[in-house]
């Protein structure tokens, strides 16, 4: 062999060698970090976060919300260290959920947020009769998600719209004129309630049950998508590769299909 190849190898051997060494260095000081995770205190408190300042939410489906229709004010129940670290990064009123979910993150900074019990919040709208609500998916559990609009004997909605970009099954109750729906991929949902006109977007693989919803008539579009209802006075809207049943339907004069069933159930 060469002397210049001895020479070669022989520094290719001792850089080896030496990246050996600095590596075994580095690991030996290598300090183990644990992960940043919240645990819940136990001590369950319930505080203002402030007034409600329009009418458009975003609410993560990881919680329970309550919207109460004689008040205007945000309230939040749960263990006492989460709802202090939470509240302690709010700085504004009136207050919008959008602020609250994107200005704070709910405590971002932690790997994890396990609360001792589910965190409460109680959302007036005495104020509002339109409300157009963003459903983020959840981040620490896949249970299914709740939510409860119904009128009462002071407070009406005219409209609600409700925008779904989460995952778990969601279940809305809801007494409204006008319903609208925008529901993302795969997303399933189950409405029930009362509601004079439902509008519903949905995206493909989407299964919306609304078969026990009262209502006159029905706008939809979706794809690949299976949606059940009861009885329609009038049906439009744009229908592909899916499925729709129902209980009665009066009327498909303005309904365009493409290789979508129409099945009518007991």
């Amino acid at each position: 062999m060469k002397t210049s190849n001895k020479l070669l190898l022989i520094a290719i051997i001792f850089i080896l060698v030496m990246a050996t060494g600095v590596l075994a260095t580095v690991k030996s000081h290598m300090v183990k970090v644990e992960p940043n995770i919240l645990d819940g205190s136990g001590e369950i408190v319930r505080k203002k976060l402030g007034v409600l300042g329009e009418n458009v939410m975003l609410l993560d489906t990881d919680y329970e919300y309550y919207f109460d229709p004689n008040s205007n004010d945000i309230f939040i129940e749960g263990d006492e260290n989460i709802i202090r670290e939470l509240s302690d990064c709010i700085n504004f009123d009136p207050l919008n959920t959008m602020q609250l979910w994107m200005s704070c993150g709910l405590l971002e900074e932690y790997v994890d947020v396990v609360p001792s019990v589910d965190l409460k919040f109680s959302i007036g709208v005495a104020q509002y009769s339109e409300l157009n609500i963003h459903l983020i998916e959840p981040r620490y559990s896949k249970k299914e998600f709740t939510l409860n609009l119904l009128r009462s004997s002071t407070h009406h909605y005219s409209r609600v719209e409700i925008n779904s970009y989460a995952y778990n099954l969601v279940h809305l109750n809801v007494e409204s004129k006008e319903l609208r729906i925008n529901a993302s991929y795969h997303s399933k949902m189950n409405v029930t309630g009362a509601v004079t006109k439902l509008i519903a977007k949905l995206d493909v693989q989407s299964v919306f049950n609304a078969k026990e919803l009262e209502l006159d008539s029905v706008f939809v579009t979706a794809e690949s998508s299976t949606i059940e209802l009861s009885d329609i006075n009038y049906l439009s809207g744009y229908l592909e590769d899916g499925q729709l049943s129902y209980t009665s339907l009066q009327d498909t004069t303005h309904l365009i299909k493409r290789h979508t069933e129409l099945l009518e159930k007991d």
